[in-house]
Order: C-alpha cells, then structure tokens, then sequence
C-alpha cells in the first residue's frame, strides 16, 4: 500500500489583545504641559502601541506627531489615525484629539513625549496590544462628535472580527464628577474642579459590526462641551500553517469515522 499524506492548508487569525499593565495616562493644566508617558514594562516585539492625545486652549491648538525619546525599543513610524478639532463658541476654547500607532519593531523600554503647541493644557495616554495588523490597521473612516449633554458618544464605530474599537473624549467642565465607560478603560481623569478631565476606552470585538462606545459624565461634574473621536482597527492577516493528513484519517473519514 503506498502510503498518501494530504497537505491541508490552516488559516489561523490571531484576535486583537491587549498587553496588561501597559496603559497610562497623564493630565496637565499647563500650556504645553503634557511631557512625557513610560511604559511600565517593556513593549513587545510585534506588537502595536496606542498614543491618544485631548487637548484644549483658548486658541487652535496644534498636536503633532509624537515621538520615542527614551528607552531602549525600536519602533515603526508613529502614525496618525485620526485627527479632529472643534470650537466651544461660546466659551471660546477650542479642543483637539489625535490618535497615533506605532508597530515595535524590537522589544525593550519605551517612553513617549508628547508634542505640539495647546495653552490650556489637556491629557493624553498610551497602552500597548498584540495582534493588531501592520498594515493599514485602521479599518474605515474614524468617527468624530461632539455635544453638551451627559453621554459623550463619537458615533458607530465600526469593525472587522476579532478587531478593536477605540474612544477617546474630553470636555470643558467644573467639579468633580466620574466617568462610566461602556468598555475596557485605558484612562480616565474626572476631577474637574482642579485638572483638566477627558478619558479613553475600547472595546474587543470578537464579532464585527457597528459598536457603541460611550462614557457618561456623573457626579458633581458640570459639562458644557465635549468633543469625541473614534477609530478601529484590525486584527492581523491570516497566517497559514499545513496539517497533514494520512491515509487511514482519509478511510476513517470516508467511513464516517
């Protein structure tokens, strides 16, 4: 009997995950005051780290690209993946949020700096995940909203399976309150009588589609205006591996076995 061995072709897709411990945030009152954010361990080789940025001021603000400027990881370009601004018109403050990625190219420690010119200060945060895709991992076009009612909503978000979904907001607003995320919190600031307040969340879609990501402002905060952004991003591309089939799993299969 000769002996026949198939090759059959696996594809195995690898969800988006999130790396724990590795999210932080900072905030600032001050002009230009956000500095720098360290990853409490070192990032992960092939894995993609997330920087979002709110800030706000009494003229435009303009957040540019952040950038590495310690440690002793190597990473990819860090790229935009959504930008939007508004205007309070009646307070006059103008916000902003900006929402970067970067892919880690080599493992170690990594602090990120954060940039551009904003005269009333903001907060900004990182988190690192796995198997987020290297290439265009941004799936459709970010959404963006704003309001002055209690629920700061960007809008559906939406994803492919096994992607992410991810919200960030911030407002103009007095006292101290609290924010209740719909999803997984990255970081949050709610003490408006004395910082600047915004927060950043997201969602792990095992299952694609339209998502809502929400957070709800409560306690003795008083909003007037919020901005929010949304983006998704995509899981990595198929990997292929071979099983392989012999004879006697091809008669048990041809059996009913």
């Amino acid at each position: 009997m000769t002996l026949c061995l198939l090759l059959v072709p696996k594809l195995s897709y690898g969800a988006i995950a999130a790396v724990g411990g590795q999210n932080k945030g900072e905030e600032s009152t001050a002009s230009g005051g956000l500095g720098t954010l360290a990853f409490a361990g070192n990032v992960t080789t092939g894995n993609t780290i997330i920087i979002a940025i709110a800030v706000l001021g009494t003229a435009a603000p303009n957040i540019t690209a952040p950038t590495k400027s310690a440690g002793t990881a190597t990473l990819g370009t860090i790229t935009s993946d959504t930008s939007y601004s508004n205007e309070d018109v009646p307070s006059t403050t103008y916000f902003e949020i900006s929402v970067y990625h970067a892919y880690v190219t080599a493992g170690g420690s990594c602090t990120i700096t954060i940039n551009g010119t904003y005269n009333g200060g903001g907060v900004a945060m990182i988190d690192e995940f796995s198997g987020m895709a290297t290439s265009s991992p941004v799936n459709g076009t970010p959404v963006s909203n704003n309001g002055t009612n209690a629920i700061e909503n960007p809008g559906a978000i939406s994803t492919n399976n096994g992607g992410m979904a991810l919200m960030v907001s911030t407002d103009y607003s007095s006292g101290n309150g609290s924010y209740t995320q719909t999803n997984t919190n990255i970081y949050k600031i709610a003490t408006g009588a004395s910082t600047n307040t915004g927060e950043g969340q997201y969602d792990l879609t095992a299952a694609g589609g339209s998502q809502t990501v929400t957070a709800t402002v409560g306690g003795g905060m008083s909003i007037s205006y919020w901005i929010a952004a949304g983006v998704a991003y995509n899981q990595a591309s198929a990997s292929t591996s071979n099983i392989y089939i012999n004879n006697a799993q091809i008669n048990n299969a041809k059996l009913g076995f």
